[in-house]
Order: structure tokens, then sequence, then C-alpha cells
């Protein structure tokens, strides 16, 4: 073979193998950008735990439990892809809490789900609801916000149900005591309830 046969075939392959690791390296970029701004898309790696073998699962490991009542909308998925797709978060909830994931249409609950939403008061999603195994004591999260700030409810929400005091904008938080349990005092937000352990 001619010498000038060779050299213009090894040329065309090195053009051919940057055009296609151009082309993987765009599509990688697009990508990633696609991912960091839609986190909802990805795949969702908490361990879910349904509703009937979160208490006891709580009282065996004295875990709390997290209820996350979710839907359809693009509130439900920011908070999803916050929360439950990032590997690390979901280590942190699930070392911290049951995790039972309550969702879609409220008219379509199961008996035990509709249960769930009239104890916590649940009326809109998303709506985040830390608990302990009995749910005499527990801490609503509203209207979830995104990112750090829903890491930062839940710390907080996990402290009120375990009757530690935090601090929220400089002002702390007390808690008085009657009935033999303690009740957090006019600071608290609404959001903040505690059922009757006799129903």
């Amino acid at each position: 073979m001619p010498a000038s046969d060779r050299h213009g075939s090894t040329r065309a392959t090195p053009v051919v193998l940057v055009i296609v690791a151009a082309a993987l390296l765009v599509a990688r970029v697009a990508f990633g950008i696609i991912d960091a701004t839609h986190p909802e898309n990805r795949p969702e790696v908490v361990q879910w735990t349904s509703p009937s073998e979160a208490a006891a699962t709580a009282r065996s490991t004295g875990r709390l439990i997290l209820y996350a009542f979710t839907d359809g909308g693009a509130a439900s998925r920011r908070l999803a892809g916050d929360l439950f797709t990032n590997p690390d978060v979901a280590k942190q909830l699930e070392s911290r809490f049951i995790a039972v994931r309550i969702d879609g249409d409220p008219a379509r609950d199961t008996p035990e789900d509709a249960a769930l939403r009239a104890k916590f008061g649940v009326r809109a999603a998303p709506a985040l609801v830390v608990t302990n195994a009995d749910g005499s004591k527990f801490h609503v999260v509203p209207a979830p916000p995104s990112g750090a700030a829903a890491l930062q409810a839940l710390n907080e929400a996990q402290m009120e149900v375990m009757d530690i005091p935090f601090q929220r904008g400089g002002r702390s938080f007390r808690f008085q005591f009657g009935n033999g349990r303690a009740r957090p005092d006019s600071l608290l937000p609404p959001a903040t309830g505690e059922a009757d352990s006799t129903q």
C-alpha cells in the first residue's frame, strides 16, 4: 500500500474520535445542567416504610417517624428532589427517622392514610410531619421550604418532638409544663401539635 494511502486513512480516524468525544462532552454537560436544575427528575433513594410498620420500627429503634405527604404537584416534586433523591440527605434522614410516604390525591387515600391526614391536620401537600412512635407528640412542617431550609425545618421539628429547646431568629423557644407533658409556649408556630394519646 502506498504511503500516501496509509497517511490519509489514519488522519480520518482521530477527527471522527474528536467529534464523537466532543458530542459526548456536550451531552454530559447538558445532562448535568438538567440534573442540577431539575433534581426532581432523579430517582429517589429514601427507603420508605409503610404506615402500619412505622410505629413498631420506631419503638424498636428509638427513632422518630417522618411522614411525607406529597402529591404530583411542582412543590412536591421539588421537595422530593431536595430531600429524597440526594444519597447524603437520604442517609441522614434514615439515621434519624422512619420514613413514610403518603402520596397522591387525598380523595383516593386508604382509610389508614386518611386517618393520618386527619390526626395531623394535613390539608395540603406537600407537608412533613415528625412524630414520636405513638403519635402523642408531633410537629407539622406545612409547605416545606426547599434545599437546606427544609433540613433546618426538620431539625427544629425533631428537637421539638424530643423536647429539646432550640433557637430561631435569635429568640429561644421555652417549654412550659402542664398535665405531665411538655408543651411549647406561645412563641411556637401554630403547626405544632400534641395529640391526645387516649384516642
